[in-house]
């Protein structure tokens, strides 16, 4: 089932809300990075909150009183970085208040401007007792999930990054991105103060009572996690040009309509990673991407599945508070808090290495870069846009306008049964046993099809595509693509059932679930003077094709 949108989602949010104490298991709780990292309540000001109504979880609601905490300076044991904790009093968006408070983490000197890490973090329940307000209710401690990515920002800081951690749980209380307030304004205006006094310990600026080593503002990455994601337009409104690259780890797009899906990712790197056991985003990223399979694009934007991980763990507070969005890890293979944690410090580490510091990388990080089968160790399951595609074949191509379209070829879409009200065009063919998860029309290919095409000079193909259902034995899906050549010529690829795009996903727990993903195939040197006049796609089982790029 796609994501509930939030706006969609209240009531379904509220009964959740009732039930979740009772229903989460406890999450394992991973060993502190060093002796520096406080409670989650340790820069906490203490506010009133004898009145609480029911509007206070609408939205945060800082008291107009309310007394920054002093702001905090903290030295590594070797001196090399500095960790400063500071409050800058509240942001306010309309009737709303939140909190602008978090973390800087830097490099305490070098000898040249190091690049900037914006983390910036999940929404989740702020206070302890599960609650989504600010303030919490008096004696319930607020979960700070800035301080949960702390083990993050240290690791990137010992790199040669400087880092900001802002406090976005108060901000994230709503339940909507754009209702009953702008949750991007709040993110807008706190990032901002953050920036400032960067540019002022930069300027060493002796009233800001702290310094670091000087930031390249020119030269900024930015770390995205669930509802964060949309926050990636709003970043580059504020950086412009100087946000050089997007990292998203589990995002949140609205992938419910395709009429209200989000925007096109922005034209920089950009890669997210999601987790197999993720349930409260699911394939949300993959939905959103694939939607913009044919968009013309100058870099790397793909999203990469890897297994067993879930949604809240790469975050310490959520994971000691026992906030676990999985379920059942007593008898499937699920992966344990440091697991997730040691994932993303060798993700992030190998991602902003190379687009911020120009080191190699065995991520896909620039244009027709090789898509790895394993990642920070982990099976990887991808799908990858293709930037400066010089051709597509589209799915509209591959059905209603096929040259034989007579083996049971349909261009379709997938509809969400909990929402058949949104259905844009005719249903495709549902599996006998698994589950496609897809949102954008696709060519549903039976057995075999055959389109026009147009595309000189390509010297590679990207195909993006996936199994419709499992099967009672067991194997995956072969695929055979046959290029015809301006001088008659055949060029013939197989893309077996093995690869991660066409493999069989059942288990002995679930029958599989189904979305698209990407395989890529060199073309012989034949090729590459010639053009490609059509392209037939031919497979053993059911597939969907979103298209077939060329570069």
């Amino acid at each position: 089932m796609h994501p509930l949108p939030l706006y969609k989602a209240i009531t379904l949010g509220l009964l959740c809300t009732a039930l979740f104490t009772a229903c989460t298991p406890k999450a394992e709780q991973p060993e502190q990075s060093n002796d520096t990292i406080e409670s989650a309540t340790s820069l906490t000001q203490d506010v009133s909150t004898e009145v609480l109504d029911d509007t206070a979880t609408m939205g945060p609601k800082a008291p107009a009183n309310r007394t920054p905490v002093a702001t905090k300076i903290e030295h590594s044991a070797d001196g090399q970085l500095t960790t400063i904790a500071i409050d800058y009093g509240n942001a306010k968006v309309g009737e709303y208040s939140a909190p602008a408070r978090g973390f800087i983490i830097a490099p305490a000197q070098s000898d040249a401007p190091v690049p900037l890490i914006i983390l910036s973090h999940l929404r989740a329940p702020n206070c302890a007792d599960l609650e989504s307000r600010y303030p919490c209710a008096n004696g319930v401690d607020e979960l700070r999930y800035d301080e949960g990515m702390r083990y993050a920002g240290e690791h990137l800081a010992k790199l040669g990054f400087a880092v900001v951690i802002p406090d976005l749980a108060p901000a994230f209380i709503g339940l909507d991105l754009k209702e009953p307030y702008d949750q991007t304004l709040f993110w807008q205006d706190i990032i901002s103060r953050f920036v400032s006094s960067i540019e002022r310990s930069n300027a060493h600026d002796e009233k800001l009572g702290f310094g670091i080593a000087p930031v390249d503002l020119t030269n900024i990455g930015l770390f995205v996690h669930s509802r964060s994601a949309q926050m990636t337009d709003t970043a580059e409104r504020l950086f412009g040009k100087h946000l050089k690259s997007v990292l998203a780890y589990a995002p949140s797009y609205e992938t419910f309509e395709l009429a209200e899906i989000s925007p096109a990712p922005l034209d920089i790197p950009y890669l997210a990673v999601v987790g197999s056991r993720d349930t409260d985003v699911g394939a949300s990223a993959n939905l959103w991407l694939s939607h913009y399979a044919t968009t013309p694009r100058n870099t790397v934007a793909s999203t990469v599945e890897l297994p067993h991980f879930g949604h809240m763990p790469i975050n310490r507070t959520a994971a000691k508070a026992g906030i676990d969005d999985r379920r059942g890890c007593d008898m499937i293979a699920c992966q344990d808090d440091k697991a997730h944690e040691q994932m993303i410090l060798d993700v992030i580490s190998d991602w902003f290495g190379a687009s911020l510091q120009g080191k190699t990388s065995p991520l896909p990080s620039t244009p027709h870069a090789p898509l790895p089968e394993q990642v920070a160790t982990h099976s990887a399951r991808w799908l990858a846009l293709s930037p400066k595609a010089i051709g597509y074949v589209d799915a509209k191509a591959l059905s209603e306008t096929a040259l034989d379209k007579s083996a049971g070829v349909q261009y379709c879409a997938y509809s969400d049964p909990m929402n058949p009200a949104a259905a844009i065009m005719p249903a495709c063919p549902e599996p006998e046993m698994g589950v496609v998860q897809t949102l954008t029309p696709v060519a549903y290919i039976e057995r075999s099809t055959k389109a026009a095409a147009n595309i000189k000079g390509a010297t590679a193909l990207a195909l993006h595509i996936a199994p419709v259902g499992s099967h009672a034995d067991g194997k995956g899906t072969s695929v055979d693509i046959a290029l015809i050549l301006d001088n008659g010529e055949t060029i013939s690829l197989t893309i077996p059932a093995t690869h991660p795009a066409l493999m069989d996903r059942a288990s002995e727990h679930d029958s599989g679930s189904y979305r698209l993903g990407t395989a890529h195939l060199p073309l012989p040197p034949t090729a590459y003077n010639r053009t490609i006049t059509a392209v037939t796609i031919t497979t053993d089982r059911p597939v969907v094709v979103r298209s077939v790029d060329f570069w």
